[in-house]
């Protein structure tokens, strides 16, 4: 059996009506915090009060700072650290999705450690610094989608190259995260398909993955049959809070997964076609993987076969058979969740190709060598081409 290391620091507070213990972990860890959110939504669907309400009943200031814009941008960032040591803050919560969380992580970061968030992206003067600490996280996940309450990782975007890394150190881990289905009801459906289909592509990423262990294998599995159990059945009843849950948990299995493992050559695809298109990360994802699939399930039919039976595939086929069914079956899935699934789909033109190529191999060269056929620049452009 392939040695491994395990550990997870985060305190996971998982349930229905959990975002009431907010204010009692955040006082553990801090006295006045940072609420970070993206807009106006937070208040608008009244998640942004309960926060406020049970940070104050705990006796933990606030300061709201949401000049947070979905896929953050470096600029963003260190405004937020700006604005996070102008009122002596100690702690930082992201509430809302992954851009909430992932810009509440790297602002705790740079305000521990100094600088601009850009000194420590990819060719940078920080960037290969261990660092050991940061200022304490947490976590309030409003969606299904993006694991990152689960993850030490940040991703944020280089708006002069358009890079899209995920910068990340083992300090940066939530202290605590609460995971509460209950405000994940208001979600849209839209918005309820990408992030489903983000939390599908994590789990499935990080067991085709190099870097797989037994224990992010059995994680990776169960969340991707949740994931294709519940996800249609959020799309069809989106009040259902049964389902709701099940998905909150498949998405924090994913962030667990690709932390221990990793992401590969899909991601290194869809980080950079959503830096250079702005758009959703799951819709990034589901424009390429049809492809991917197709391209790579030939590198391991055992664990590609498996992948294909979660999907629907007969239990009967032999390993190679299912495995080349993979590409066939993600697109199934996708539309069933009423994913676009090209690039033409989501706006991307054949020209932008050698833009997202090199993106993907100068930012995020380690998820593609991760991948079960390491990718170099030529597949990703096979790839790409072949997702028009």
């Amino acid at each position: 059996m392939k040695a491994f290391d395990t550990h997870i620091p985060t305190k996971l507070i998982f349930g229905v009506g959990s975002i009431s213990r907010l204010g009692d972990t955040a006082m553990q860890h801090g006295k006045k915090a940072l609420v970070v959110t993206v807009g106006d939504d937070m208040r608008k669907y009244g998640i942004l009060d309960k926060a406020l309400d049970t940070l104050e009943q705990a006796g933990v200031g606030s300061v709201i700072f949401s000049d947070v814009e979905a896929n953050p941008k470096a600029n963003s960032v260190d405004a937020g650290v700006s604005v996070f040591n102008d009122n002596g803050c100690d702690i930082a919560i992201g509430l809302g999705g992954g851009s909430a969380m992932d810009a509440a992580k790297a602002i705790a970061m740079v305000a521990k450690n100094g600088g601009s968030v850009m000194d420590y992206m990819p060719r940078h003067p920080r960037f290969g610094v261990e660092l050991k600490q940061t200022y304490p996280v947490i976590c309030v996940t409003t969606t299904a989608g993006t694991g990152s309450e689960a993850t030490w990782f940040a991703v944020i975007t280089n708006p002069e190259t358009h890079e899209k890394p995920g910068l990340g150190w083992p300090c940066m881990m939530p202290v605590a995260s609460i995971i509460d289905p209950e405000l994940m009801l208001t979600l849209p459906k839209g918005i309820t398909a990408q992030t489903g289909a983000d939390v599908f592509f994590h789990a499935m990423e990080a067991y085709l993955n190099q870097h797989a262990t037994p224990y992010t294998d059995m994680v990776s599995l169960e969340a991707m049959r949740i994931t294709k159990k519940y996800l249609p059945v959020v799309l069809e009843r989106p009040d259902d809070i049964e389902s709701r849950s099940w998905m909150a948990w498949a998405n924090t299995l994913g962030g667990i997964a690709i932390v221990l493992s990793a992401t590969c050559g899909l991601h290194a695809m869809g980080h950079s076609i959503s830096g250079i298109s702005d758009i959703a990360h799951g819709r990034a994802l589901a424009s390429v993987a049809v492809a991917f699939m197709d391209y790579t399930y030939d590198s391991c039919n055992e664990r590609y076969a498996n992948v294909a039976r979660i999907l629907g595939a007969d239990i009967s086929l032999p390993d190679d058979e299912a495995a080349a069914m993979c590409g066939s079956l993600i697109k199934e899935f996708l539309q069933k969740c009423e994913m676009q699934v090209t690039l033409t789909d989501v706006g991307i033109r054949p020209g932008q190709i050698p833009e997202i190529v090199d993106i993907s191999s100068s930012s995020m060269d380690f998820c593609m060598k991760a991948t079960l056929l390491p990718l170099e620049k030529n597949d990703i452009t096979k790839i790409l081409k072949a997702s028009v």
